[in-house]
């Protein structure tokens, strides 16, 4: 059980880091 908890939070911090750059390259745009 612990382990698809910390699989789950590892997807998770990776989909955040994706959407960090995307939001920095939009600001580069800018």
């Amino acid at each position: 059980m612990f382990g698809i908890i910390a699989v789950g939070g590892c997807i998770v911090l990776i989909i955040w880091a994706i959407i960090d750059k995307q939001r920095k390259k939009n600001k580069a745009k800018e």
